[in-house]
């Protein structure tokens, strides 16, 4: 099913004029896709509604630091392992599962920006305007990762980026191009978008440390995640005050499936650290 969602996903970044392009809005592929899509959500909001009974869901700012302070995935024992044991080919191999999303985040602000309010929508072009360098190509933050891949030698990604992924890890994509796609979720990603903010500058704050172990960091060569230790803190609490706080207050009905989107950005990411710390035992 995941597979075939992420299909359905690229067609709404594919290369102009490709054949994928002229499928973006065939109407049996949407309806493939609604399918899928709402078959997936609808499982998971099943158990997502019991975990609810046992939080304060009405303050929906609070409610999502608590969810973050509690996860799994934020305190997830993969950055340790990065921090003070992994080996530089155990590295390596976190960078090239790291690419399929931090080279498509961009896109994702982008599609965020679409239909957003007034209010959200300051922050929202700062993190673009972050995303972007700030006005300097060479410090925006795919041309940072992607020269952090070439200084590494990780010079061998295929084009099909979610190749290096495995299951979870395509789950976790997926979560973000289903929410940030499609109209019907965009409350979704606001939850999805909040707790990726929330939870980088801890875990690249040990990531970074661990490449220094190991040589790594000359020259800005860490730049990306250097900028994501500091930046994401003010995100973070930009996405929650700025953009939630606002939504809420403006659609009262939007703090449910805000709060969905961050059970399931907290859920699939788990998943995905738990599987990729596996998959790293592989690589000495």
């Amino acid at each position: 099913m995941h597979a075939t969602l992420f299909a359905l996903y690229e067609l709404h970044v594919a290369r102009p004029g490709s054949a994928e392009a002229r499928n973006q809005f065939d109407p049996n592929l949407i309806a493939l896709r609604n399918v899928l899509e709402r078959s997936w959500f609808d499982a998971e909001y099943v158990q997502f509604a019991i975990d609810s009974r046992q939080r304060d869901t009405s303050i929906v700012v609070d409610s999502i630091r608590e969810m973050w302070a509690t996860s799994d995935a934020g305190t997830h024992s993969l950055f340790d392992f990065l921090e003070t044991e992994a080996t530089l080919p155990q590295l390596l191999a976190f960078f090239r599962s790291d690419a399929a999303l931090n080279t498509r985040f961009f896109d994702l602000i982008a599609f965020a920006l679409i239909g957003s309010s007034n209010s959200a929508r300051r922050e929202l072009v700062q993190n673009m305007w972050d995303e972007a360098g700030r006005g300097d190509p060479q410090k925006g933050h795919v041309f940072l990762f992607e020269s952090l891949l070439r200084t590494t030698g990780v010079t061998d990604l295929p084009d099909a980026r979610h190749l290096e992924l495995g299951l979870h890890g395509l789950i976790g994509h997926n979560l973000f191009m289903a929410t940030c796609t499609n109209r019907e979720h965009y409350f979704k990603s606001l939850g999805v978008m909040a707790i990726t903010e929330l939870m980088d500058p801890a875990h690249y704050e040990k990531l970074v440390r661990g490449c220094r172990r190991l040589g790594l960091g000359h020259a800005g060569e860490l730049e990306y995640y250097e900028e994501h230790v500091t930046i994401d803190v003010v995100h973070g609490e930009g996405w929650l005050q700025n953009v939630i706080a606002p939504a809420v207050i403006e659609d009262p009905a939007a703090a449910d499936e805000i709060l969905f989107g961050a059970y399931m950005r907290l859920k699939t990411c788990a998943a995905y650290y738990d599987e990729l710390q596996v998959r790293l035992t592989r690589y000495r």
